[in-house]
């Protein structure tokens, strides 16, 4: 039975223990977590994903993945948690555009590369 299968609450217990077997960290589960505590269903959501986790450790569940593809992944994982705290702390040194621009939307910001040729002149009519 697949996740769609179960309830909201079940299929996020089933991804927590997903979490651990494919080696997150667990640094990068407990921001997840807090970050789905908000998310519908509140609180319970993030609890079952933090239980799923947990559950898998406690279980020790066999890992299908290498150990240096774990090492990647989290060095991943602890690279996108230092932009997302540098973004949040100093977003303007951190190369983001400001809250609620796109990008392309402020082009007075970009000034356009010098020239040597002349604009082409139309016949007047």
């Amino acid at each position: 039975m697949g996740t769609a299968e179960k309830g909201a609450v079940a299929a996020l217990f089933h991804y927590g223990q997903k979490d651990y077997t494919l080696g997150l960290a667990v640094v990068w589960q407990l921001f997840r977590v807090t970050w789905r505590l908000a998310k519908k269903p509140f609180v319970i959501g993030g609890l079952a994903l933090l239980a799923g986790y947990v559950w898998a450790a406690l279980k020790r569940v066999k890992r299908p993945v290498s150990p240096e593809l774990m090492r990647f992944h989290r060095a991943e994982q602890m690279m996108k948690l230092k932009n997302i705290f540098r973004a949040v702390l100093r977003p303007e040194k951190s190369g983001q555009l400001p809250r609620g621009e796109r990008p392309g939307q402020n082009l007075n910001r970009m000034t356009p590369a010098p020239s040597n040729r002349s604009p082409k002149k139309f016949p007047s009519r």
